[in-house]
């Protein structure tokens, strides 16, 4: 909310220091994407208990993501320029590192959903494919909403 309002805020409203905003804008990107992966890490961990290794893998793949999204912060102060002496600000340039800053929270993601996804289908069923995969039909109430929560967070 936070950060929808600051966008705006760059966008439309009056502003004094339109750098500062753009930097304030993509810290809060920054926090609510590292925070949203983090919960999708706590869950692979939940998922993977007692195996240290695949705990480790996925911490130090979670701590690159979150890294490279701060990736954006190095060009975030000077993207945004005030329009003559309006207290207006415009994006004068794309920022190189916005890619690369959000690519890898995807992949990231992608991957624990797919861990998890593999460990609850192979736990839990020997056959039924797709139709397992996609509705959960055969698992465990609780093996299913953990499924079908990963399902809704990765759309």
């Amino acid at each position: 909310m936070v950060t929808g309002l600051l966008a705006a805020l760059l966008l439309t409203g009056p502003v004094s220091d339109c750098g500062a905003v753009a930097v304030g804008v993509v810290t809060c990107q920054v926090m609510s994407s590292a925070a949203a992966s983090y919960l999708f890490l706590k869950r692979a961990h939940a998922v993977y208990f007692g195996h240290k290794f695949f705990h480790h893998i996925f911490s130090f793949l979670w701590l690159v993501g979150v890294g490279t999204s701060c990736a954006v912060f190095a060009g975030a102060r000077n993207s945004s320029l005030e329009i003559a002496n309006t207290k207006h600000c415009i994006r004068h340039r794309t920022w190189s590192a916005l890619s690369i800053a959000f690519v890898d929270p995807v992949l990231f993601d992608t991957l624990v959903y797919l861990a998890i996804t593999y460990k609850i289908l192979s736990a839990h069923t020997k056959r039924g494919g797709w139709k397992v995969f996609s509705s959960g039909i055969a698992l465990p109430h609780f093996s299913r909403a953990v499924l079908q929560g990963g399902q809704q967070y990765y759309l």
